[in-house]
């Protein structure tokens, strides 16, 4: 057996350092298109206020209608 050590060219690392840090200005980019929590909540709460309209609307048509 021979011990040939092989040294990788100093470029190498670079480039993976390079591809690396561009995959994570993408996932960045990507967690910065994710909704708040405040956001959720804001979104339920306008749901829960207009379906309790809409319940509410229908029962007053309903109880004045017929």
């Amino acid at each position: 057996m021979s011990n040939i050590v092989y040294m990788r060219p100093a470029n190498e690392p670079r480039t993976d350092l390079a591809r690396i840090e561009e995959q994570l200005r993408a996932i960045r980019a990507q967690l910065a298109r994710l909704p708040t929590r405040a956001d959720l909540a804001l979104a339920a709460l306008g749901s829960i206020f207009c379906s309790a309209g809409l319940v509410i609307g229908f029962e007053l048509v309903w109880r004045h209608c017929y």
